[in-house]
């Protein structure tokens, strides 16, 4: 076909292409504008509807500030007259579609007054707990409708998308216009230029249509100057083809000669795996010359009978391969391993030839095969080892349970053995008061006998005034008798002091002190606080009642009796970091050394008993088990009894939880 039609045909062709361009350029302008749009849109759109609901959340909390301490008197005061007119002003706000107001009951909201429609779709609700004086009397939910403001956002979005569309339609047509006057034409006439350009001559500059003016260059300018420099260079680089020819040519010359000399197997295929040339180190290897190779299948001269079948199709697949091992026997009945690789070579995006590196690895082979054997016996001798430790674990595990199941049954005899002894002192403690009562009891049914039979004035004062002390005293080992058993049931802490809660340990200090006023004054006792009266704790206060209680009480029963000194109780109570310090003391007789030591053990003893009672045993329970605190007993700080008393209140709050 002539050159001139070629380029007639290129021109008639660049129009139609460049009429497409602008069309594309149209549409993508579109599609963004119009995605901008959509999502200016949008962003809009949720910015109005966050308002909205803005709206709707301050009117909820204007309800809860001003509403809802009446709406909870009104509750509390079973008002149901103010309780409709309240919940008819909520239903006359705007946002305000559905009350429903509920009442606290055992813990359960019952619903009590119900207004609107509280099943309506798009509807939000909001609850607001009822509170009066403190105490949560009940729940109030109001539903606030969003139908209003979808259906305004709907119609403002069509209005907003309708108009956005419209600008981006008249927007996308301007800037059309603009590209096409200031790119598209001149792109038309540089393709014309181009295509009419003839390689083995030379041709004019192009010159594109510019204003009068337009005299500033742009990168339409610098385009046009490209190609005519293109075109420039194009005839040199002909030139310089024969060169590089000549180059090529002594390039292949010494390839060739490195290929001769390398030591790597070296085959040249075609695409039917015939061997087209072959270096002298295929020749040393098979024992073939170069002429007895050429046009030989190479699978058959360097490929085992049983390794066919697998290198056939990798070779087929149209793929280079890398470190392929295969076996090869020689002539001489040797059989050689070689790692192949290989190279696909194309010529116009067809496979023209195939180039096989083959590395003989047959030593290499050998060294691995006898690293494998070791590693085989060293896997062996490691498995063997395995086995004799598993066993050993197995046997170290089975001797673990065995020490666990005698540490059970330890400690079950331990707390067998400790609940006798508290048996034990129990049943000493009841002993006495119990046949001191009898004595008393037989003692005064004999002495009523008597004043049946025969009775005088003298002896019926006599009688009388002995059964006033005798009723006295057995009132005396009842109490004892009471008091023992009630220690001997808050060994173990009850219900009551395992409620715990914040409170004020110097207002529950001060309560009991006033529960036991009459045993402090008729023992002529004083007891003095020092106590910051707004340290509140979590904690349990039973607990702190009964410790103080038991400590009083053996104040009273065991520092005080018999004691004609001060008679004088002081309990000093801070806080240090995360722990309360309590620091109890009695001007008394005191605790001996040697009874010290043992007050406040786990489990106390017999003489411990006779001397203390259950007491201090309860006080240490408390202290340890319960609030996981530490109690000692100081006796460096003069006469009388001093008892510190650490606990963590970091421990209460995990006890609490």
């Amino acid at each position: 076909m002539p050159q001139h039609a070629i380029n007639s045909q290129n021109s008639t062709n660049a129009k139609p292409a460049l009429s497409r361009l602008s069309l594309r350029i149209l549409v993508y302008i579109i599609l963004v504008s119009t995605i901008f749009a959509i999502l200016s849109t949008l962003v809009q759109l949720r910015f109005d509807y966050q308002q909205d609901l803005s709206v709707i959340e301050e009117t909820a909390i204007k309800i809860e500030s001003s509403l809802a301490q009446p709406m909870a008197a009104s509750l509390w005061n079973l008002d149901e007259q103010q309780l409709e007119i309240q919940v008819e002003g909520l239903l006359s706000l705007a946002t305000v579609q559905s009350v429903q107001v509920r009442e606290l009951i055992d813990g359960n909201g019952v619903p009590i007054l119900l207004r609107g429609d509280i099943n309506a779709p798009q509807q939000t609700k909001k609850s607001f707990e009822l509170i009066y004086q403190g105490q949560p009397v009940g729940e109030l939910i109001i539903g606030s409708s969003l139908h209003s403001v979808i259906e305004r956002i709907k119609s403002k979005a069509w209005i907003s998308l309708l108009t956005q569309i419209i600008q981006t339609l008249c927007l996308s047509i301007a800037i059309l216009l603009i590209i096409y006057f200031s790119l598209i034409r001149h792109l038309n006439r540089i393709v014309e230029h181009t295509r009419s350009l003839d390689l083995d001559k030379s041709a004019p500059g192009l010159k594109l249509q510019r204003p009068a003016f337009s005299s500033r260059k742009d990168e339409l300018d610098s385009l046009v100057e490209t190609l005519d420099q293109m075109h420039q260079r194009i005839h040199s680089e002909l030139r310089a083809n024969q060169a590089t020819n000549i180059a090529l040519q002594a390039e292949r010359d010494f390839v060739k000669t490195v290929i001769d000399s390398s030591n790597a197997v070296i085959i040249t295929l075609d695409k039917k795996f015939k061997i087209k040339d072959v270096n002298p180190s295929g020749v040393l290897l098979t024992g073939f010359t170069q002429d007895e190779m050429r046009g030989q299948n190479w699978i058959s001269l360097f490929v085992d009978h049983e390794q066919r079948n697998i290198i056939e199709p990798l070779l087929a697949s149209g793929k280079n391969l890398q470190d392929i091992e295969l076996n090869l026997t020689d002539l001489q009945g040797r059989q050689q391993t070689l790692l192949w690789s290989f190279a696909l070579v194309y010529e116009h995006e067809r496979v023209k030839s195939i180039v096989a590196f083959g590395h003989e690895i047959t030593s290499i082979r050998s060294s691995q095969q006898q690293v494998l054997e070791l590693n085989e016996q060293l896997e062996a001798k490691v498995s063997q080892r395995t086995q004799r430790l598993e066993e050993r674990n197995r046997l170290l595990a089975s001797t673990l349970e065995e020490l666990k199941d005698t540490q059970e049954s330890l400690i079950a005899a331990e707390k067998q053995a400790s609940f006798n002894q508290l048996f034990q002192i129990f049943s000493r403690e009841l002993n006495l008061p119990i046949a001191s009562a009898l004595s008393d009891a037989q003692d005064l049914r004999l002495r009523c006998e008597k004043i049946s039979e025969q009775v005088t004035i003298t002896d019926a004062a006599e009688t009388l005034d002995q059964q006033q002390q005798q009723h006295l005293h057995l009132e005396s080992q009842l109490e004892r008798l009471a008091h023992v058993t009630s220690n001997f049931k808050q060994l173990v802490v009850d219900d009551e002091q395992r409620i715990a809660y914040a409170f004020s340990i110097n207002d529950n200090i001060q309560q009991l002190l006033h529960s036991m006023h009459d045993r402090l004054e008729n023992q002529h006792v004083s007891c003095h606080i020092k106590c910051d009266p707004q340290l509140e704790i979590h904690s349990y206060p039973a607990a702190f009642s009964q410790i103080f209680s038991n400590l009083i009480s053996n104040s009273l029963v065991h520092g005080f009796d018999q004691w004609s000194g001060e008679r004088r109780i002081d309990i000093q109570i801070s806080t240090y970091r995360s722990h309360l310090r309590v620091i109890y003391q009695d001007s008394g007789k005191g605790i001996e050394p040697t009874m010290a030591a043992t007050l406040f053990s786990a489990s106390p003893s017999s003489a411990q008993a006779s001397a203390n009672g259950l007491g201090c045993h309860i006080i240490a329970s408390l202290v340890r088990q319960l609030l996981g605190g530490e109690i000692s007993i100081d006796l460096s700080e003069g006469p009388g009894s001093r008892i510190k008393i650490v606990l963590p209140l970091e421990e209460n709050k995990k006890n609490l939880i």
